[in-house]
Protein backbone atom coordinates (compact mmCIF):
# COMPACT_ATOMS: atom_id res chain seq x y z
CA UNK A 1 0.00 0.00 0.00
CA UNK A 2 0.95 3.46 -0.72
CA UNK A 3 1.95 5.94 1.55
CA UNK A 4 -1.04 7.94 2.65
CA UNK A 5 -0.84 12.35 0.98
CA UNK A 6 -1.44 14.86 2.28
CA UNK A 7 -2.30 18.47 0.98
CA UNK A 8 0.01 21.41 1.28
CA UNK A 9 -0.50 24.97 1.37
CA UNK A 10 -0.72 24.87 -2.34
CA UNK A 11 -3.16 22.41 -2.79
CA UNK A 12 -0.24 19.94 -4.15
CA UNK A 13 -0.24 16.33 -2.72
CA UNK A 14 2.79 16.18 0.13
CA UNK A 15 4.52 12.97 1.72
CA UNK A 16 2.61 12.17 4.86
CA UNK A 17 4.61 13.44 8.05
CA UNK A 18 7.50 10.98 8.24
CA UNK A 19 6.72 10.37 12.28
CA UNK A 20 3.13 9.07 11.93
CA UNK A 21 3.04 8.99 15.93
CA UNK A 22 3.22 12.67 15.57
CA UNK A 23 0.97 13.51 12.76
CA UNK A 24 -2.05 11.77 14.59
CA UNK A 25 -1.38 13.95 17.87
CA UNK A 26 -1.20 16.97 15.40
CA UNK A 27 -4.12 15.94 13.85
CA UNK A 28 -6.26 15.51 17.05
CA UNK A 29 -5.26 19.24 18.02
CA UNK A 30 -7.18 19.81 14.56
CA UNK A 31 -10.18 17.64 15.18
CA UNK A 32 -10.26 19.65 18.80
CA UNK A 33 -9.69 22.95 17.05
CA UNK A 34 -12.17 22.64 14.31
CA UNK A 35 -14.72 21.16 17.13
CA UNK A 36 -14.47 23.86 19.58
CA UNK A 37 -14.85 26.16 16.12
CA UNK A 38 -18.21 24.49 15.67
CA UNK A 39 -19.24 25.36 18.81
CA UNK A 40 -18.36 28.99 18.87
CA UNK A 41 -20.26 29.27 15.57
CA UNK A 42 -23.27 27.59 17.62
CA UNK A 43 -23.08 30.37 19.96
CA UNK A 44 -22.82 33.36 17.26
CA UNK A 45 -25.89 32.24 15.67
CA UNK A 46 -27.85 30.77 18.58
CA UNK A 47 -26.98 34.30 20.52
CA UNK A 48 -28.09 36.41 17.53
CA UNK A 49 -31.21 34.38 16.92
CA UNK A 50 -31.91 34.24 20.87
CA UNK A 51 -31.95 38.38 20.57
CA UNK A 52 -34.47 38.51 17.36
CA UNK A 53 -36.73 36.45 18.96
CA UNK A 54 -36.22 37.77 22.39
CA UNK A 55 -36.14 33.82 23.16
CA UNK A 56 -34.86 33.80 27.42
CA UNK A 57 -34.36 29.86 27.30
CA UNK A 58 -32.10 30.01 23.89
CA UNK A 59 -30.30 32.70 25.44
CA UNK A 60 -29.05 31.05 28.30
CA UNK A 61 -28.06 28.15 26.49
CA UNK A 62 -25.83 30.33 25.08
CA UNK A 63 -24.64 31.69 28.22
CA UNK A 64 -24.18 27.90 29.64
CA UNK A 65 -22.28 26.34 26.59
CA UNK A 66 -19.34 28.76 26.75
CA UNK A 67 -18.30 25.72 29.83
CA UNK A 68 -17.62 24.18 27.13
CA UNK A 69 -15.79 26.02 25.08
CA UNK A 70 -13.58 26.50 27.77
CA UNK A 71 -12.86 23.24 27.99
CA UNK A 72 -11.67 23.01 24.70
CA UNK A 73 -9.31 25.76 25.27
CA UNK A 74 -8.17 23.99 28.27
CA UNK A 75 -7.51 20.69 26.51
CA UNK A 76 -5.79 22.22 23.26
CA UNK A 77 -3.58 24.11 25.01
CA UNK A 78 -2.78 21.13 27.15
CA UNK A 79 -2.20 19.08 23.90
CA UNK A 80 -0.18 21.35 22.42
CA UNK A 81 1.95 22.06 25.72
CA UNK A 82 2.77 18.70 25.54
CA UNK A 83 4.14 18.39 22.39
CA UNK A 84 6.34 21.28 22.17
CA UNK A 85 7.91 20.11 25.38
CA UNK A 86 8.01 16.32 24.46
CA UNK A 87 8.22 16.50 20.48
CA UNK A 88 10.41 19.96 20.09
CA UNK A 89 9.08 20.09 16.67
CA UNK A 90 10.35 22.61 13.89
CA UNK A 91 9.41 24.42 10.73
CA UNK A 92 5.55 24.16 9.56
CA UNK A 93 5.19 21.86 12.87
CA UNK A 94 6.41 24.46 15.58
CA UNK A 95 3.82 27.15 13.67
CA UNK A 96 1.12 25.04 13.30
CA UNK A 97 1.27 24.17 17.53
CA UNK A 98 1.80 27.50 18.29
CA UNK A 99 -1.06 29.39 15.63
CA UNK A 100 -3.42 26.66 17.19
CA UNK A 101 -2.49 27.97 20.49
CA UNK A 102 -3.38 31.65 19.32
CA UNK A 103 -6.54 30.63 17.80
CA UNK A 104 -8.02 29.10 20.48
CA UNK A 105 -7.65 32.04 22.66
CA UNK A 106 -9.70 34.15 19.76
CA UNK A 107 -12.43 31.39 19.58
CA UNK A 108 -12.70 31.11 23.40
CA UNK A 109 -12.97 34.91 23.28
CA UNK A 110 -15.74 35.27 20.74
CA UNK A 111 -17.35 32.81 22.62
CA UNK A 112 -17.10 35.15 25.71
CA UNK A 113 -18.34 37.78 23.40
CA UNK A 114 -21.69 35.68 22.48
CA UNK A 115 -22.13 34.99 26.53
CA UNK A 116 -21.97 38.35 26.48
CA UNK A 117 -24.87 39.04 23.75
CA UNK A 118 -27.34 36.11 25.04
CA UNK A 119 -27.04 38.28 28.53
CA UNK A 120 -27.96 41.27 27.09
CA UNK A 121 -31.03 39.36 25.27
CA UNK A 122 -32.21 37.71 29.18
CA UNK A 123 -31.98 41.75 30.05
CA UNK A 124 -33.87 42.61 26.67
CA UNK A 125 -36.62 39.66 26.33
CA UNK A 126 -39.66 42.24 28.56
CA UNK A 127 -38.71 44.47 25.63
CA UNK A 128 -40.35 43.78 22.20
CA UNK A 129 -37.78 44.08 19.06
CA UNK A 130 -37.01 47.22 17.68
CA UNK A 131 -37.01 49.22 14.54
CA UNK A 132 -33.23 50.06 15.39
CA UNK A 133 -32.27 46.27 15.45
CA UNK A 134 -32.79 45.80 11.95
CA UNK A 135 -29.00 46.08 10.99
CA UNK A 136 -28.16 43.58 13.88
CA UNK A 137 -28.83 40.49 11.90
CA UNK A 138 -26.62 41.39 9.31
CA UNK A 139 -24.11 42.52 11.48
CA UNK A 140 -24.17 39.24 12.91
CA UNK A 141 -24.38 37.05 9.76
CA UNK A 142 -21.19 38.65 8.59
CA UNK A 143 -19.42 38.08 11.65
CA UNK A 144 -20.70 34.22 11.48
CA UNK A 145 -19.30 33.87 7.69
CA UNK A 146 -15.77 35.48 8.96
CA UNK A 147 -15.05 32.98 11.58
CA UNK A 148 -16.58 30.19 9.41
CA UNK A 149 -14.08 31.18 6.40
CA UNK A 150 -11.72 31.24 8.72
CA UNK A 151 -11.28 28.13 10.10
CA UNK A 152 -12.27 26.40 6.46
CA UNK A 153 -9.07 28.62 5.32
CA UNK A 154 -6.97 26.83 8.57
CA UNK A 155 -8.49 23.59 7.05
CA UNK A 156 -7.84 24.10 3.70
CA UNK A 157 -4.43 25.72 4.01
CA UNK A 158 -6.25 28.68 2.08
CA UNK A 159 -4.36 32.17 2.73
CA UNK A 160 -6.43 33.57 -0.34
CA UNK A 161 -9.82 32.96 1.90
CA UNK A 162 -7.66 33.90 5.24
CA UNK A 163 -7.18 37.32 3.52
CA UNK A 164 -10.62 37.48 2.37
CA UNK A 165 -11.42 37.26 5.58
CA UNK A 166 -9.46 39.96 6.37
CA UNK A 167 -10.79 42.49 4.39
CA UNK A 168 -14.36 41.89 5.90
CA UNK A 169 -13.53 43.27 9.03
CA UNK A 170 -13.68 46.97 7.32
CA UNK A 171 -17.48 45.91 6.44
CA UNK A 172 -17.86 44.81 9.74
CA UNK A 173 -16.37 48.40 10.69
CA UNK A 174 -19.01 49.75 8.35
CA UNK A 175 -22.06 48.46 9.57
CA UNK A 176 -21.38 48.19 13.12
CA UNK A 177 -21.04 52.62 12.76
CA UNK A 178 -24.58 52.76 10.40
CA UNK A 179 -26.18 50.86 13.70
CA UNK A 180 -24.68 53.05 15.85
CA UNK A 181 -25.30 56.19 14.32
CA UNK A 182 -28.72 55.02 13.83
CA UNK A 183 -28.97 53.95 17.79
CA UNK A 184 -27.78 56.89 19.05
CA UNK A 185 -30.62 58.94 17.14
CA UNK A 186 -33.08 57.00 18.62
CA UNK A 187 -31.69 57.25 22.04
CA UNK A 188 -31.49 61.33 21.70
CA UNK A 189 -34.74 61.10 20.49
CA UNK A 190 -36.38 59.99 23.97
CA UNK A 191 -34.42 60.07 26.70
CA UNK A 192 -36.16 56.82 28.37
CA UNK A 193 -34.70 54.99 25.62
CA UNK A 194 -31.08 55.35 26.82
CA UNK A 195 -31.16 51.81 29.51
CA UNK A 196 -32.31 49.80 26.68
CA UNK A 197 -29.76 51.69 24.01
CA UNK A 198 -26.81 51.09 26.03
CA UNK A 199 -27.97 47.15 26.02
CA UNK A 200 -28.08 47.35 22.05
CA UNK A 201 -25.11 49.22 21.76
CA UNK A 202 -22.82 46.57 23.91
CA UNK A 203 -24.68 43.84 21.52
CA UNK A 204 -23.68 45.59 18.33
CA UNK A 205 -20.14 46.40 19.79
CA UNK A 206 -19.71 42.32 20.72
CA UNK A 207 -19.69 41.85 17.18
CA UNK A 208 -18.10 44.33 16.09
CA UNK A 209 -14.99 43.02 18.95
CA UNK A 210 -15.99 39.13 17.18
CA UNK A 211 -15.34 40.23 13.72
CA UNK A 212 -11.55 41.20 15.30
CA UNK A 213 -11.15 37.84 16.62
CA UNK A 214 -12.52 36.38 13.27
CA UNK A 215 -9.58 38.27 11.55
CA UNK A 216 -6.80 37.42 14.16
CA UNK A 217 -7.68 33.71 13.41
CA UNK A 218 -7.33 34.54 9.67
CA UNK A 219 -3.99 36.47 10.53
CA UNK A 220 -2.84 33.56 11.96
CA UNK A 221 -3.86 31.06 9.24
CA UNK A 222 -1.61 33.54 6.71
CA UNK A 223 1.07 33.14 8.84
CA UNK A 224 1.03 29.24 9.08
CA UNK A 225 0.66 28.58 5.37
CA UNK A 226 3.08 32.08 3.94
CA UNK A 227 5.07 32.11 7.07
CA UNK A 228 4.14 36.21 6.95
CA UNK A 229 3.37 38.28 10.31
CA UNK A 230 0.04 40.52 8.76
CA UNK A 231 -0.96 41.13 12.40
CA UNK A 232 -0.20 44.55 11.89
CA UNK A 233 -2.52 46.88 9.68
CA UNK A 234 -0.05 48.91 7.34
CA UNK A 235 1.17 44.92 6.88
CA UNK A 236 -1.68 44.22 5.72
CA UNK A 237 -2.13 46.62 3.48
CA UNK A 238 1.05 46.25 2.31
CA UNK A 239 0.53 42.74 1.49
CA UNK A 240 -2.87 43.23 -0.17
Amino acid sequence: MSEPKTTSPAGSPEPAHPDRGFARQLDRIRERLLYMAGLVESMIAQGAKALHTRDAELARQVVEADAAVDAEEQAIDELCLQLLALRQPKARDLRFITRAMKMVTDLERIADLAGSIAGRCLRLVAVEPLPVEKHLPGLAHVVQAMVTDAIDAFVRGDARLAWAVIAQDDVVDVRYHTFLRALLAWMVSDPSRVEVGVDLQAVGKSFERMADHATNLAEQVVYLVEATDVRHREVRHRET
